[in-house]
């Protein structure tokens, strides 16, 4: 996770610095999730069959190697804006089946009944992740360029790979026999079609994640035009998000699983509010403070969800109803292209501030009319 947002403050400043173009910003975000509507199937069926351990290390062999080709790219000074798009794509495709298989090992490792408290525990180490991973590259990118933040990334992809070597799965891991992949697609849809509870809460989950994302996308945006500063600005920003994850994570896993429905739609009004507040306040120092409160709000819309999902499948379905989880990240086009437009046309604030207030309409709404979701635990 350090690696991942190490690279993603180095390619969202680089991008607008080099274009000052938010659609041209969140083309280049957005096309990882071209990959993910078309394969992510695939890759819950592929998690869901074979031994999830060497699949994630594969797929984290690919992503450093991504990273490596990036940063000697640069080096050689023939990197353009529109080749992040094809780095996009690949790594979309490589996350179609890192994504499913990542999550539905959880389980595997620590048992059902522990999964809950697992899941916010691994977010909250994200989210330290969060707190030092964006200050760094701001000052890698300051001192050494973008280069210099890939070429960390990709020794952070090193350390990552040697780490799962040493992962120890209780049991065989491979939990379907050889089969149709198609008919494992299907039968994946069937399931989660035929639960109720899951397919509200996914759409749920969905809404919140798609109002929530803008900013993230928009912040290089918001750093240099409202704010007029420099990339460090723009890494203490993200670093701060990441406080408020910690927080919120931590919170999270100390609650156990008492009215963990509820938490999950005041997470999507705290989510919404800071968004407001952010576009309503265009003072940097203040901006600080009000990341923390974004961070809480999406670590626990992101924790919860992922918690209350899992509590709620079979383990040989875990691979393709997590996938089908991930297609929430694939639709996120549908906000941020036009988020990158009217951005250009209205500005940062507006986008921001639309998308705090519909968020904030939302949970309210949930909370109204989601009965069942209210009462999950």
């Amino acid at each position: 996770m350090a690696g991942f947002q190490m690279s993603m403050i180095a390619q969202g400043y680089w991008i607008y610095q080099e274009t000052r173009s938010a659609k041209i910003l969140v083309l280049v975000s957005t096309a990882t999730a071209i990959p993910v509507l078309v394969f992510a199937l695939l890759g819950g069926a592929i998690a869901d069959r074979v031994e999830r351990k060497r699949l994630l290390q594969i797929c984290q062999i690919a992503m450093t190697a991504l990273a490596l080709y990036v940063g000697v790219s640069l080096t050689l000074g023939f990197m353009k804006w529109y080749h992040f798009l094809g780095i996009a794509l690949a790594q979309g495709l490589i996350w179609c089946f890192n994504g499913p298989a990542r999550q539905a090992i959880i389980p595997q490792i620590v048992g059902t009944q522990r999964s809950g408290n697992a899941i916010a525990l691994i977010s909250s180490g994200m989210s330290f992740a969060s707190l030092f991973a964006p200050g760094i590259a701001g000052l890698i990118y300051a001192s050494l360029d973008a280069k210099g933040v890939y070429y960390m990334v990709t020794l952070l992809g090193c350390v990552t790979v040697a780490t799962t070597t040493f992962l120890r799965i209780p049991g065989n891991t491979t939990l379907k026999p050889v089969t149709n992949v198609g008919d494992d697609m299907l039968e994946g849809v069937k399931y989660l079609w035929s639960n109720k509870s899951v397919r509200a809460l996914l759409t749920t989950c969905l809404v919140f994640i798609l109002f929530s994302s803008p900013l993230q996308f928009l912040l290089p945006m918001l750093v240099v035009d409202v704010y007029h500063r420099e990339s460090g600005s723009l890494g203490l920003l993200v670093s701060m998000t990441g406080v408020g994850a910690l927080v919120g994570t931590l919170v999270i896993a100390s609650l156990g699983d008492k009215g963990r429905g509820k938490i999950l739609l005041i997470t999507g009004f705290i989510s919404g509010l800071g968004l407001l507040m952010v576009a309503l306040i265009p003072y940097y120092q203040i901006a600080v403070l009000l990341m923390i409160v974004v961070g809480m709000g999406n670590a626990g819309m992101w924790s919860l969800g992922q918690v209350l999902v899992m509590s709620r499948i079979e383990n040989v379905y875990r691979g393709r109803v997590m996938s089908i989880y991930m297609l929430n990240f694939g639709l996120m086009p549908l906000i941020l292209i036009p988020s990158g437009i009217f951005a250009d046309l209205w500005g940062v604030e507006k986008v921001v501030g639309t998308c705090g207030a519909i968020l904030i309409l939302c949970a309210i709404l949930s909370s109204l009319t989601q009965l069942e979701l209210r009462k999950m635990q």
